[in-house]
């Protein structure tokens, strides 16, 4: 495929700020068009868009600089990571503030941890929300334990989003156990939102903390079981849950699962425990 020429590039910008609804399905397929034509063109498109006046310009090109070229190993990567670092650091709007940080997770440069711990504080919701999904993209290997901390803090948000996807990157993204990881999974095992609960008994599974083998079994003789416990039961590989697995199973649970594999692995694991993985 050829890079495209200013041209295509332009086209492609208008039609996509023509989309007043930035959820709308088509704005993310122009996005997504731009994304994997890449080449300079675009690159010095998207770059301009983040200097221009209208919010709307700077979060297109946000989000064309988030994953441009990702096919090919984002090779505009150097180029792209200041302007979304200097986006984060001056922008006042909150909706460009949003997409600027979510671009900092997508890029997955530990480089920009600095700039994401900068606004986990960040008075608006939808700000907190896009540090707690990055933030386990730039946390480095090992995790940075600022960034560890961070999630725990924003696994008690008021907002349960916020709380949804830091106990996910706390218990499942990132790759750290200790008593006070396990501590802060342990507070969101009731939370009032379901999935949040949800990722915390997962995070406990993960590190085989037997705190919520009962809390597994009672959920997975729920007639209406969700696809986090079956995953959780999966994650501990404990052949106490095979009862209720093969039950689930004659039932057909999978037909009505998004994740439909989810439920053999599980049984799998649990006949065979968790090593099963690593083979």
């Amino acid at each position: 495929m050829s890079p495209p020429d200013s041209a295509e590039v332009q086209a492609l910008i208008d039609r996509a700020l023509a989309i007043d609804d930035e959820d709308d399905h088509e704005y993310w397929a122009i996005v997504h068009e731009m994304q994997r034509l890449g080449g300079t063109s675009t690159f010095e498109a998207m770059a301009e868009l983040c200097q221009v006046r209208s919010d709307a310009h700077r979060r297109l090109g946000l989000n064309v600089l988030a994953q441009l070229e990702y096919e090919s190993g984002k090779p505009f990567l150097e180029e792209s990571l200041p302007i979304v670092v200097s986006l984060c650091s001056r922008d006042e709007h909150d909706a460009v503030l949003v997409a600027a940080v979510g671009a900092l997770g997508n890029l997955h440069d530990e480089r920009a941890l600095e700039t994401v711990l900068s606004l986990g504080d960040h008075p608006n919701a939808d700000v907190r929300w896009g540090v707690a999904t990055s933030l386990p993209n730039v946390a480095g290997d090992p995790p940075d334990p600022r960034a560890v901390e961070l999630l725990i803090l924003l696994t008690e948000d008021e907002n349960r989003d916020v709380r949804d996807w830091a106990t996910f990157g706390l218990g499942t993204q990132l790759d750290v156990d200790n008593a006070r990881v396990r501590g802060a999974l342990l507070d969101r095992l009731y939370d009032s939102d379901g999935d949040t609960a949800g990722e915390a008994i997962v995070g406990l599974a993960a590190r085989n903390d037997t705190r919520v083998v009962e809390i597994i079994t009672q959920e997975l003789a729920r007639p209406n079981v969700g696809n986090l416990i079956v995953e959780a039961a999966g994650k501990m590989g404990d052949s106490r849950f095979l009862p209720f697995l093969y039950a689930l199973k004659d039932q057909g649970w999978e037909r009505d699962d998004p994740r439909r594999d989810w439920l053999d692995n599980a049984i799998r694991a649990c006949l065979e425990g968790p090593e099963w993985r690593s083979k």
